[in-house]
C-alpha cells in the first residue's frame, strides 16, 4: 500500500470531532480527521462518483503521515483488528477505561508503539498493558479538557478531537493506514489523517464538516 495518496469523496473535510462523534456510535472511532480511502478505484465505485454527485481529490499524505499506524489483516483476511480499534475508539469516548485497554491490547502496532514509548518491557507483559491504561485515562482527560467551559462539555467541541486521537499522538502515530482487506476502503472503517495532521500542514485549527479547499487535487 502506497503512503503517498490517499482518495477523497467530495471536498475534504475533517469529521469525528466530539461535536458529533458520541457515546454509542458504530463508526467514527479511528479518530477524528479527515476520512478518505486507501485506493483509487474503489473510490471510484462510490456511489456518489458513480452518479456524478461528487468528484474524487487525491491528497497527498507523503508528508502528513509520515508514521501512521498501519493495521494489517488478520489471519483470516478479515478487518476484526481495524474493528477493535474502532469500538476502542467508542469505548473511550464512553469512558469505558477497562473495555477501551482490552482492545487495544489487540493492536499490535499499537502495543510495540507503548512498550517503546514507557520501555515496559515485551509488548504483552502485564506491565505495558496497565502503562497503556494510563495512557487512555491520560487521552480521556485530554479529550473533556479541550472541551469543558465553566462545566458544559459542548464549548469547542467542533475543534476538538477525541480521546483515540490523543492517545495515537502520545504514541507518536499521524495517520490510521489499514490495508484494503483489513478496512482501509471500507465507508464502515476507512483511511484516516488525523485533525493534528491536517492541522499542522495547513497551519490553522480545522472545525468539523467546513469544506477544506486546496487539500488535495480534484482528479477529472
Amino acid at each position: 500500500m502506497s503512503l503517498k495518496s490517499l482518495f477523497r469523496v467530495g471536498i475534504p473535510r475533517v469529521t469525528e470531532t466530539i461535536s458529533r462523534f458520541g457515546c454509542g456510535r458504530d463508526t467514527g472511532g479511528l479518530g477524528t480527521g479527515v476520512y478518505a480511502y486507501s485506493d483509487l478505484d474503489i473510490a471510484k465505485k462510490n456511489s456518489m462518483v458513480v452518479s456524478g454527485k461528487q468528484p474524487i481529490f487525491e491528497i497527498d499524505v507523503s508528508e502528513m503521515c509520515k508514521n501512521p499506524l498501519k493495521i494489517e489483516e488478520d489471519l483470516f483476511g478479515s478487518d476484526l483488528t481495524t474493528r477493535s480499534l474502532n469500538k476502542a475508539g467508542i469505548a473511550m469516548r464512553c469512558k469505558n477505561i477497562d473495555e477501551a485497554t482490552e482492545r487495544l491490547t489487540w493492536i499490535p502496532g499499537i502495543m510495540k508503539a507503548v512498550s517503546e514509548k514507557t520501555s515496559c518491557g515485551d509488548e504483552y507483559d502485564f506491565k505495558c498493558e496497565q502503562e497503556l491504561k494510563s495512557l487512555v485515562k491520560s487521552s480521556i482527560k485530554k479529550e473533556r479538557d479541550c472541551s469543558k467551559y465553566k462545566g458544559k462539555e459542548t464549548w469547542g467541541a467542533e475543534y476538538c478531537s477525541q480521546a483515540m486521537n490523543h492517545l495515537l499522538q502520545d504514541l507518536g502515530f499521524d495517520c490510521v493506514l489499514p490495508t484494503d482487506r483489513a478496512g482501509g476502503n471500507s465507508n464502515y472503517l476507512g483511511s484516516v489523517i488525523l485533525k493534528e495532521s491536517v492541522d499542522k500542514k495547513l497551519g490553522i485549527k480545522t472545525i468539523e464538516g467546513k469544506d477544506i479547499h486546496n487539500f488535495g487535487k480534484k482528479l477529472e
